[in-house]
């Protein structure tokens, strides 16, 4: 049998994730541009989203950082 705090952790992990986003939409939709910018660079980066090397057809040549794929 199954013990209520193995089973209600993830639960109250979902719960909590939901809160926080619910929270988070109310705040940015309140909020003038300065405060979010502001309250996004005292944010942590969730995730890093890589983006994949590019290969130019002008010059084959390898391109891999943001400015040069622009």
């Amino acid at each position: 049998m199954l013990s209520y705090p193995i089973i209600l952790g993830p639960v109250k992990v979902a719960i909590y994730k939901y809160a926080q986003l619910i929270l988070l939409n109310q705040f940015l939709e309140r909020e003038d541009s300065k405060s979010i910018f502001k309250a996004l660079a005292y944010m942590k980066p969730r995730r890093l989203e890589l983006v994949e090397t590019l290969k130019c057809n002008a010059t084959d040549s390898l391109k891999s950082t943001f400015t040069n794929k622009c």
